[in-house]
């Protein structure tokens, strides 16, 4: 397999030239069989350490390949009524039906110093 890194910070995607520019190299890249690693720039750029998570910059990196689908993994085994790191009683949820419902579950969680954590719904 042919791999290659690329790095991007939040400018970006905060910058038309830029964006297209990023577009452009993943679409190339894509197009000749090359995996690209997506990580944030943090070795070089200090104003923007804290870009977000990696869902974030995973999401963001969807729509600059204008993907149809953007997949996150986990190292949880399933959505739980509360956080089952904090509550021994948390129940996996083995099925949604109707987004709303995840309103009222409790998502949040301070995460880790590697770590965000949780889910935010943010629409």
């Amino acid at each position: 397999m042919k791999i290659a890194q690329i790095l991007l910070s939040k400018s970006d995607f905060n910058s038309k030239t830029r964006f297209e520019s990023a577009s452009k190299t993943l679409d190339f890249m894509l197009n000749y069989g090359v995996i690209p690693i997506v990580n944030e720039n943090d070795t070089v750029n200090t104003s923007d350490i804290k870009f977000g998570d990696n869902d974030t910059v995973a999401a963001m990196v969807a729509i600059l390949c204008n993907a149809k689908w953007c997949f996150l993994l986990t190292d949880v085994d399933y959505l739980y009524d509360s956080n089952p790191k904090t509550n021994k009683d948390a129940k996996p949820i083995y099925e949604i039906f109707d987004i709303n419902e995840i309103d009222k579950i409790d998502t949040s969680t301070n995460g880790t110093q590697w770590g965000t954590g949780g889910m935010v719904r943010d629409y």
